[in-house]
């Protein structure tokens, strides 16, 4: 569903693009940095830039780095509980999920420029959520209920979403491609295409948590054999 973002959202949305390419001279008082968690930075590469925070009260608002000119996306909302806000790559959207009430959850997608907030049925409750390097998709890691094993899920851009594979412990890098992720899911280290077209084993040996991609190079952790250490090497 896509709908069009109250006023008062979209007059904020608006100046948000507008603070992160210009100068503005709002101020506010510095929020309470207790009770806040970071939990992205950096809106655009040039200044003023913005971090996107999760208030405690859950919360969406994006401040400057010193804690002024703090602008809401999201009010509070009673029986809401909302997850990981995300920018894209080009710093226009910001995608989060929200449980509602018990069982109802949502991938929500605010577009900055248009001002308008669009929201799919979500089959988990994402505890992280990453763009691809084009910011076509969303790779979604999370459970249906906070049991069990975790799912891992690709979202396009028409808001079909898909969980594609499922284990425990769940990590995931994108590929600079932006058509594979490298997973490691319950053991199994692979490259795996998300049109569901097949999937890559990962040589490694020892322990690891994740590989991560490092210009055009993948960076592995060693095995035990070998000592602790980083490997860097490329996709063949």
């Amino acid at each position: 569903m896509r709908t069009r973002l109250p006023r008062t959202s979209l007059l904020l949305a608006t100046g948000l693009i507008v603070a992160c390419t210009g100068s503005s001279d709002t101020q506010v008082p510095l929020p309470d940095v207790a009770s806040l968690s970071t939990v992205a930075a950096d809106a655009a590469e040039g200044p003023p830039g913005r971090l996107l925070v999760l208030g405690v009260d859950d919360e969406i608002v994006t401040i400057r780095p010193d804690g002024t000119d703090r602008r809401t996306l999201a009010e509070p909302a009673e029986d809401v509980e909302r997850a990981q806000p995300t920018w894209s790559p080009d710093s226009r959207r910001v995608a989060w999920t929200e449980r509602r009430g018990a069982e109802e959850t949502f991938l929500l997608v605010a577009d900055l420029d248009e001002g308008t907030l669009s929201e799919w049925p979500s089959p988990l409750h994402a505890v992280y959520i990453a763009w691809s390097p084009d910011g076509e998709h969303l790779a979604l890691t999370g459970s249906r209920d906070g049991t069990g094993d975790l799912l891992l899920a690709i979202a396009g851009s028409d808001g079909d979403i898909k969980v594609v594979d499922q284990g425990a412990p769940v990590y995931f890098d994108w590929a600079p491609n932006g058509t594979e992720l490298l997973t490691r899911i319950s053991g199994r280290f692979e490259y795996l295409a998300i049109d569901g077209s097949g999937r890559e084993t990962v040589p490694a040996t020892g322990e690891f948590r994740l590989g991560a991609h490092v210009a055009d190079s993948v960076m592995l952790g060693s095995g035990r054999d070998v000592g602790e250490a980083l490997v860097l090497a490329n996709r063949e």
